[in-house]
Formats: C-alpha cells, structure tokens, sequence
C-alpha cells in the first residue's frame, strides 16, 4: 500500500495480469511437454492448467501462477501483496526449456483503487458524472458515470477506466473482473476477498502496452531475462500507481473531492 497526501487516503493494487511475447515456436507441442516434466522434478505447483496449447503452474501462492504458449508467457497476480520474484525458479525452467527469442513486455494491466474519504456514495458518483459530462438538457438526470482517457509515455501507451465505486461494486468487480476491449488481457478474480475494503474508492482499470522504446534483454541469458520480467512489471505497475495519483491529484486541485459532498 501507498499512502497518499490526496483526497485520496490509500491506493491498493488488487490483481494484475503481465503479458510477455517472443519469436512463435513451432516446436511448442515438444517443448511444452518437456516443460510439464521439468515443472514435476523441480517445483511445488499449488495448481496447474494443462492443455496441448498451454501449460500454466501456480507456485507458492494459488494466486500467483505463469501460463506459457506458443508466443510467450502472462503473469498473473490474483491478490494484493504477493511478490511476483516468487516465480524465479518456474521462470528458469520456461526460459531453459523454451528458449525465447525477442523477448519482450507485450501487455499489462492492473486494477487498483484509491480510498476516497467521502460522506455519501450515491452523491459522490453523482458528482463525479455531473463533471465528466458537464450540464444536460432534454430532462436527462446524470446519476452514475465513468470515464476513458489515452495516454502515453515515452516507452507505453495506457488506456485507462477510471470512476467512483462502492465497496459491492468493486467486491463484484473483483469477483468477474471484464475482459479487456484494447489489448485481450483478462484479470484473474481475486483469490480471496476480505473485509478490508474501502466504503468508497476511485477505482482504476489501467491496460498497459509497450510503446516499444522498452529495452530488451539478453535472450542468451537467464538473469538478464528475469531482470527484464522483474523491471517490466514495476514499470506496468509504476505507470498504473502514478495516473491514479494524477487522477486523485487532478480532482484535489479541481475541488471535486470536496464536490464529491456537496455537489457540482
């Protein structure tokens, strides 16, 4: 968790999914066998997805697991909290076995949530609709609303969702998280969902693409390879923290974490 000097109190990244592509392999159905036997002999899974065009292994955690195919492997982080570096030894038996070529960041995309310290939810999703849109005539009341936006940095490009939700509406979301429209990624549900989840939260759902000025890898080499995944991520993640700030931010300095309370 990340406190915030925002209206904003505290951001929480609940699940993620981390999508890396390379050279297709038309040796998969071989390699991928031969990765299942590996996986037996030298790690703990939690759980497995077996298939001929897939094999994906949860170690450690339930909620974390890798999925490998033909054109590369996701990461998928089903909980907050969990530290992806438990994946290294799985990671080492991909890359021996499948031999990456070009190997590089593809996707990525996070969900996370920044506590709002508002008195009245229905109010504050009013508020926020109210101005997103601006006013309407033709008698249309704005009642709910949320809003897109593209941006870019100089290695990514983010297609981000961002509105006011209520603690059901974020356990639902988290529950049967939607399929993205940009890039394909779906996120895993969340493993477990507790009590501990904000009354109202900015919720936002940031897909994540290399604009590709990322630098490679050496795909020779395990460590290099690992560092790459490991820096990759940070930077998916990174981007996502840091346009919920700016949104959080924006909204301060606009009054409208005020306006949630009272209005437009």
């Amino acid at each position: 968790m990340v406190t915030s000097r925002y209206c904003s109190q505290v951001e929480q990244r609940w699940v993620a999914t981390y999508a890396f592509h390379w050279r297709p392999l038309v040796s998969f159905k071989q390699r991928r066998d031969a990765l299942a036997m590996w996986m037996d002999d030298n790690v703990l899974p939690r759980a497995v997805l077996d298939r001929d065009d897939v094999l994906g292994i949860a170690v450690e955690h339930s909620a974390l697991r890798i999925t490998v195919d033909r054109s590369g492997f996701q990461i998928s982080v089903g909980a907050p909290g969990i530290d992806v570096s438990s994946l290294e030894a799985a990671f080492g038996g991909v890359f021996s076995i499948m031999r990456p070529v070009n190997l590089h960041i593809a996707f990525g995309r996070t969900l996370s949530s920044l506590e709002l310290d508002v008195v009245n939810y229905d109010d504050a999703r009013k508020n926020f609709a109210k101005k997103c849109t601006g006013p309407l005539d033709g008698g249309f009341e704005v009642v709910d609303g949320a809003a897109t936006v593209d941006l870019v940095t100089n290695a990514s490009q983010l297609h981000v969702e961002f509105g006011v939700a209520s603690n059901q509406e974020l356990r639902e979301r988290l529950r049967t998280p939607l399929q993205s429209s940009k890039t394909g990624l779906a996120l895993p549900s969340l493993s477990r969902i507790g009590s501990k989840i904000p009354e109202v939260v900015l919720l936002s759902d940031v897909d994540w693409r290399t604009s590709g000025n990322f630098k490679k890898p050496d795909d020779q080499d395990l460590a290099s390879c690992w560092r790459y995944v490991l820096s990759a991520i940070e930077a998916v993640n990174g981007d996502a923290s840091a346009v919920g700030h700016a949104l959080a931010r924006n909204m301060e300095e606009r009054g409208n974490c005020d306006g949630f309370n009272r209005g437009a």
